[in-house]
């Protein structure tokens, strides 16, 4: 996996608008693949300045991007020629030690390839010429961009469990971190932003190796603030990706809906989870606060209703110890496999039990199943007519199997075929 980043134009011409420039937010993130390798893909808005009055502020963005990608694409103006801007920038390139692509754009036919020829003057191995709205060489660019690319190994360690705190900023992560490290390893503030990387740390707990990374607060994209923001809420999202188990940090006294924002990305990831509710120490109690609580959870979280729910003050180190068992609990969960002739047996009774509506002039009909994969723990289910299955009964299929299997703290994972596949 590798960051593919786009810092937006860099020019020292003239721009009336400084201040909308300084706090504009036009990033996209969005994940894609070529060739079976995943990616980020980081869009930013363009940057104009009139004689580069905020050389700091532009150098502080192009060293962000430069700091998390694997390789820069640096694109130019085909139809316009090298200029001095381009000059300016590729000298900035030229003290990293990154590889970077000039990908020169705006070659819509093959008859204008003549034009990148310019840009070898910028002194860097790969010009290509390409076509963004075309598709022109894309590709190809592509293919370079990932050609001595390798994939992380953090979750390749022997006997290693990799999890990671994740919540809105400010609901005790770090504190949390430092609680179950025994150590004050990560800098605690109450100042919502202070953990700004993902912090990776290693200990071993009960003959268990633990890989605990600490991410900082993730934020709404709405609300993500121009720099650093951006990049911390990419270095959180790929901290959950490689992470087996997430812990989703909650702030008793404050529960909003960015905790519903973050919960949400933990289920779209698959990934298991175990919910923390921390300051559980400022919180007044009556007889059956707890279970209140817990209600409430599992009533605004109902796409985490496999977690477990556990209760801790980690500034005072209460209740902290019951996290390592749980985070065993939905790893083990997570990594689960059931024998094809048990899950068979199981999804029939399932069918047997509770036969599907007809949709249509279709009645479903259930052929075969197999487990494909873990992390999470994933299904092939063979049916007649793949538009016919309901995502209701999805949902009935997942409920009936959870009864009888213990798939406490990791997510299912459904893939439905037709037979003919």
């Amino acid at each position: 996996e590798f960051y593919l980043i786009d810092t937006g134009g860099i020019t020292l011409s003239n721009a009336p608008f400084v201040d909308e420039i300084k706090y504009q937010v036009d990033r996209l993130i969005k994940k894609a693949s070529w060739i079976n390798k995943e990616f980020y893909l980081i869009d930013t808005g363009g940057i104009t300045l009139s004689n580069a009055p905020f050389v700091d502020e532009i150098k502080y963005q192009v060293d962000l991007a430069i700091s998390e990608a694997n390789t820069i694409i640096f694109v130019v103006d085909g139809r316009g020629g090298l200029t001095d801007d381009d000059i300016y920038i590729a000298k900035m390139l030229h003290k990293t030690n990154k590889k970077v692509i000039v990908a020169v754009n705006k070659i819509d036919d093959i008859n204008n390839m003549d034009l990148t020829y310019y840009f070898y003057d910028l002194g860097f191995e790969y010009v290509l010429g390409i076509s963004a709205i075309h598709g022109n060489n894309v590709n190809e660019l592509l293919d370079i961009a990932l050609s001595d690319y390798t994939m992380s190994e953090i979750n390749t360690l022997d006997n290693t469990i990799s999890f990671c705190m994740v919540g809105k900023p400010n609901t005790g992560k770090s504190s949390l971190t430092n609680a179950l490290l025994n150590e004050k390893r990560v800098i605690v503030s109450s100042i919502a932003g202070t953990t700004t990387d993902s912090i990776d740390s290693y200990l071993t707990y009960e003959n268990q190796n633990y890989c605990i990374t600490d991410t900082a607060g993730l934020k709404r994209k709405s609300v993500l603030e121009q720099g650093y923001d951006t990049y911390s809420y990419l270095r959180s999202i790929l901290s959950i990706e490689r992470s087996d188990v997430c812990l989703l940090v909650l702030d008793a006294t404050n529960m909003a809906l960015d905790d519903k924002h973050v919960a949400g990305i933990i289920s779209d990831y698959f990934k298991a989870c175990v919910i923390i509710v921390n300051k559980w120490d400022l919180i007044e109690k009556e007889t059956n606060t707890m279970k209140k609580m817990t209600d409430d959870i599992r009533s605004n979280y109902k796409f985490l209703d496999y977690t477990e729910v556990i209760f801790i003050s980690a500034i005072k180190n209460s209740r902290t110890s019951l996290i390592w068992d749980a985070i065993k609990r939905a790893y083990t969960s997570y990594t689960k496999e059931i024998k094809t002739s048990i899950l068979n047996s199981l999804i029939n009774d399932a069918y047997m039990t509770n036969p599907p509506q007809n949709w249509g002039n279709k009645r479903l009909h259930i052929h075969y199943s197999n487990q494909t994969g873990i992390k999470p723990p994933t299904f092939n289910i063979f049916v007649n007519d793949e538009t016919s299955f309901h995502f209701s009964y999805k949902r009935y299929l997942e409920n009936y199997l959870r009864e009888k299997v213990d798939f406490t703290g990791s997510p299912i994972k459904f893939d439905i075929r037709s037979k003919k596949e």
